[in-house]
């Protein structure tokens, strides 16, 4: 017995007159101002000796925390609030019990508990060194451990 197989092929060819088909093109474009801290001080964790803080020769020595700087795309100035932890405390971080209260430097501005904003001309800042300074005397029977407090940075544009 014999099998015949069989193809068939079909070929279809329309031809029809030009035809005109318009697109739409949707183009957007995003801007997102922006503000961002800089520098070697942004979410580092810093420890410091108590000698740094309070040297065996006396005097009040500030401490290079790291440096600070802003980038932005926007023209203005920048507001800078620093507020802390413990109120520009170390505190012990067992006791909480105070050694000593501290002020920060930077740009040649004071920043304290009494005085935690600071107005920039501009938000892009080149990185400068942001320090801290003892203010006030220790406390006496200083307790061994970790003195600490938490610098919260705010920058709001103008």
């Amino acid at each position: 017995m014999k099998t015949l197989l069989v193809l068939l092929f079909s070929f279809s060819l329309t031809i029809t007159s030009a035809v005109n088909k318009t697109q739409i093109l949707d183009l957007n474009v995003t801007y997102t101002h922006y503000v961002t801290l800089l520098g070697s001080a942004v979410g580092a964790t810093k420890y410091f000796l108590i000698e740094d803080i309070k040297p065996l020769s006396g005097g009040r020595p500030k401490v290079t925390i790291g440096l600070l700087g802003l980038e932005s795309n926007l023209s203005g100035s920048c507001t800078l609030n620093f507020s802390t932890q413990n109120n520009f405390k170390l505190k012990h971080t067992v006791s909480n019990k105070r050694l000593t209260r501290y002020i920060l430097k930077y740009k040649g501005k004071r920043i304290s508990k009494n005085k935690p904003t600071i107005v920039l001309s501009s938000c892009n800042v080149p990185a400068s060194p942001l320090k801290l300074k003892r203010k006030g005397a220790f406390k006496n029977n200083v307790k061994s451990g970790i003195y600490q407090d938490i610098v919260t940075i705010t920058v709001t544009t103008q």
